[in-house]
């Protein structure tokens, strides 16, 4: 009773191996391997995930970048005929645009690329797989089954590397350090007993954020914990926002100087 089971399996391994390594179906399979065996290595620890996954995303950022700046600077030489000239460019950025709607469609930059490839890989695989498998009936030329069973699943494996890899996109999220120069022009309450020229601290919230930093008062004042100041400018020397109390009489200017000096203040360093 068990050998026919047995049997039954064995056929079954078989037919499964022969679509697995067979045109169209192998062009996934080997992708799928590596994509197996990264993901075992990174589970035992053979692989660094951060490390790998930054080098492989550096490399496609390089890439895509150099390819879409690219447009502007591919200078086709040809001398014959201005319209060869203009045909020709007019292919290469064509070229370009695709690729980099390409990269659009597969999430490129929203998750690492390890993902993005294992995502297509495994998607073009599961087509590639059952149309081999429900359609090597039809009355078709090899060469044109390999063809269309190709491009089928090329197109299934984007659809679903594009769907499949939202979820994983807040995961991956990388949230950009605030500049300086976005505090300028805020006003901020005073969280330490006095302000000079060499000692203060305020908060401030923006987008949401409750921020603490340091702040320095060169004139005179009695500005102290609980006190609105405004935020007029930047000092790299000190590491430390510049600010002006909100009760002070002139207000009204330093607001307005702070308003303008805004998109000019220094960057973060």
């Amino acid at each position: 009773m068990l050998q026919p089971l047995l049997v039954t399996l064995w056929t079954a391994m078989q037919g499964f191996l022969d679509i697995a390594f067979s045109l169209p179906t192998v062009l996934f399979t080997v992708p799928m391997g590596l994509a197996f065996l990264y993901w075992l290595s990174a589970l035992i620890g053979v692989v660094d995930l951060d490390m790998s996954d930054g080098v492989i995303d550096g490399a496609a950022d390089g890439v895509l970048d150099g390819a879409i700046e690219g447009v502007g600077d591919v200078d086709v030489d040809v001398d014959v005929d201005v319209d060869v000239d203009v045909d020709a460019d007019a292919s290469t950025d064509g070229g370009f645009a695709s690729l980099r709607w390409l990269a659009i469609g597969l999430r490129v930059g929203k998750v690492p690329m390890t993902v993005t490839g294992t995502l297509f890989a495994f998607g073009g695989w599961c087509a590639a797989f059952l149309l081999t498998l429900y359609l090597r009936w039809l009355p078709l030329p090899e060469l044109v089954f390999v063809g269309l069973v190709t491009a089928a699943s090329v197109l299934v494996a984007g659809v679903f590397t594009n769907l499949g890899s939202r979820p994983f996109e807040p995961v991956f999220r990388m949230s950009h350090a605030r500049e300086r120069s976005s505090l300028v022009g805020e006003s901020c309450e005073i969280a330490t007993g006095r302000v000079d020229g060499r000692f203060g601290q305020a908060t401030a919230m923006l987008g949401g954020d409750d921020l603490l930093f340091q702040v320095r008062c060169d004139s005179a004042n009695t500005m102290s914990r609980g006190d609105k100041a405004l935020i007029v400018s930047f000092d790299a020397e000190r590491d430390a926002f510049v600010v002006e109390s909100l009760s002070a009489p002139g207000r009204q200017s330093s607001l307005a100087t702070a308003r303008q000096a805004s998109p000019r203040a220094v960057e973060e360093g």
